[in-house]
């Protein structure tokens, strides 16, 4: 996904003379393309992320569209007053890219990895918080945030991922439309009424690269005679309540997958919208069985897909835990 986004903002730089990439001393092999293309209108900032951030806010003052660059949450945590205060507060249209999202760099322990990121920056005014699934999704992230004004936030995996079922109508998707969960896959078992109004068992929320479990876990719960319809949500602030409750009056379980801290994350934007949009429904809104890390740090150090199997994120854990949550 990183490649992705980064081809799209060389792309754009050519039609686009605003635009400038800064970094933290990171991004070999990624950023270089733009570099290269672009020398005057690159910035390698050193591993100095706060000042980083500033640079990025006077340059946007001055009218430049600025993308930030690097690693897990060093330009987010690490940088969460600058970014507050220097690009929330005057509302500045900077875009942090942050690459490494949840476990990606699960074999570098805890200083590296991206948990709590989503918290952070939902909590802050005017800041988007956006986190494509696969290089579909990333390609309608980058053209929506070259042409939307403000602070955004961008989470991306490490790389390598593949396009989620469904990439084809993504990729024709307008980048003005996507801010709503987008239909990926529906499965039902063999011979399940295949009406659109049919009721379904399950009905999956899953934001960033861990969407790619979600689906094999709908896949295992056909095969086990159960329905599922996977969403995946690129748009976390703001987040689409309105699609949100209509899947809770249609599903009997709904499901938020992320790879986060179930503190502050997407599935608690989902219970929000659930809590607030449930108050005037006038059907009942299913329970939502929310999926992430836990209140704790690994007490481990693997890879990323180690690191999900512990906290019962992969496929086969997210499967368990429906089985549960459904008495089968």
């Amino acid at each position: 996904m990183r490649n992705t986004f980064i081809k799209a903002l060389i792309e754009e730089a050519a039609t686009d003379p605003s635009i400038m990439l800064l970094t933290g001393d990171l991004g070999y092999r990624v950023v270089e393309g733009f570099q290269e293309a672009y020398p005057q209108r690159y910035l390698n900032c050193g591993i100095a992320e706060q000042n980083m951030i500033e640079v990025a806010a006077g340059l946007a003052l001055e009218g430049r569209k600025v993308f930030v660059y690097s690693i897990a949450g060093f330009p987010t945590l690490r940088c969460l007053e600058q970014i507050r205060t220097c690009l929330c507060y005057h509302d500045l249209d900077v875009t942090i890219i942050c690459i490494g999202g949840g476990f990606a760099y699960g074999e570098l322990g805890s200083t590296h990895h991206a948990t709590e990121d989503i918290a952070a920056m939902r909590s802050l005014p005017n800041m988007q918080v956006l986190s494509p699934a696969d290089p579909a999704e990333t390609r309608v992230v980058a053209r929506y945030c070259f042409d939307a004004p403000g602070p955004k936030y961008v989470r991306l995996n490490r790389g390598g991922e593949r396009d989620l079922p469904g990439a084809d109508a993504i990729e024709g998707l307008e980048a003005a439309d996507f801010g709503a969960p987008l239909e990926r896959v529906l499965r039902r078992p063999a011979g399940e009424s295949e009406a659109e109004n049919a009721e379904l068992d399950v009905a999956f929320l899953a934001t960033g690269a861990i969407a790619a479990e979600a689906a094999e876990a709908s896949e295992r719960l056909a095969e086990e005679g159960i329905s599922s319809l996977l969403l995946t949500v690129p748009c976390i602030k703001p987040l689409d309540a309105e699609t949100v409750l209509s899947l809770g009056t249609w599903a009997k379980l709904l499901v938020s997958v992320e790879e986060h801290m179930l503190i502050g994350g997407l599935g608690s934007a989902i219970a929000q919208a659930l809590a607030s949009a449930g108050l005037s429904s006038e059907k009942p809104v299913a329970p939502l069985l929310p999926i992430g890390i836990p209140d704790a740090f690994p007490g481990e150090v693997g890879s990323q897909r180690h690191l999900r199997h512990l906290f019962g994120m992969d496929a086969a854990g997210i499967v368990a835990r429906v089985h549960e949550a459904l008495g089968r």
